[in-house]
């Protein structure tokens, strides 16, 4: 599969990074220090790192293998808090409005753009396989979130403590994992396959979207890494079961099976101590 680079300068242009000023290490008793990621951050934008993100070469997790979050107030569980309070240390004016974009759009518009490009560069079938491809990852990335969601209900940070204030329509879906996450690591997966010269730029706005909900207060980063990898996991099952012989439309139906008839339950006793 292959996108021709007239495709490219919008998507490129979306994910555009400069260096960023330094982090502001203001330490207070219940925050974390955080490291700002300045390979990954829009321009002007002071942008937490998260640990633990796929890249291209990373493998995602199978349902069976999604960990149970944190339990409130174990270690892991005040670690992850810890960070996300460190996090809102670094926000501004303009860091908290490129996060309120990046809450109402995530990377959707941006794979929405590349889809239309894509398929006025690639040829007519190609372009609207290729589309299909894109679209059905993305919904079935969003049932099995939601199945997981469901599942773990855990809060969200600022439902936990209320001095956490996000610059963002406050969401009402369970904080673990990332659907925002989970989403924009399918979507950089697929596009990966089919225009693999826009690897880098996918993988590097999937990142924004994952390290902005950590910015913005309304995840934690386990929440996000998890998000990304269970993204990361269904987009490489529809794709290894279509590379297989199946139809895309059973492949993604499978997917979603498997998680509404219990693959998160081997892991529903793993959660951090």
């Amino acid at each position: 599969m292959h996108l021709t680079t007239d495709a490219a300068p919008a998507l490129r242009s979306t994910v555009a990074a400069a260096p960023v000023p330094a982090a502001h290490h203001g330490a207070v008793p219940d925050a974390a220090a955080v490291e700002v990621d300045s390979e990954n951050a829009p321009e002007g934008i002071v942008m937490p790192k998260i640990p633990g993100l796929p890249g291209r070469g990373d493998s995602g997790i199978s349902l069976g293998k999604l960990l149970a979050p944190p339990k409130p107030g174990s270690v892991a569980d005040r670690a992850d808090m810890a960070f996300v309070k460190g996090a809102q240390k670094l926000r501004t004016a303009k860091g908290d409005a490129w996060a309120d974009t990046m809450a109402r759009t995530g990377a959707f518009q941006a794979w929405m753009t590349f889809a239309r490009q894509h398929r006025a560069t690639s040829g007519t079938v190609r372009g609207w396989l290729d589309t299909a491809l894109l679209g059905t990852v993305l919904a079935a990335t969003a049932a099995v979130t939601q199945i997981a969601k469901s599942k773990y209900d855990r809060p969200r940070p600022f439902q936990v403590d209320p001095s956490i204030k996000p610059p963002v329509q406050l969401p009402r879906s369970a904080s673990y994992p990332s659907g925002h996450s989970s989403s924009a690591f399918a979507g950089a997966r697929v596009i990966a396959r089919v225009a693999p010269e826009l690897a880098g730029d996918a993988y590097k706005l999937a990142t924004q979207v994952a390290a902005s909900r950590v910015y913005a207060g309304v995840h934690y980063p386990t929440d996000v890494v998890m998000g990304a990898l269970l993204g990361t996991g269904v987009a490489d099952a529809i794709l290894n079961a279509v590379h297989r012989g199946h139809s895309l439309r059973d492949a993604a139906a499978q997917v979603v099976r498997d998680a509404r008839n219990g693959a998160f339950d081997a892991a529903a006793g793993a959660a951090a101590a």
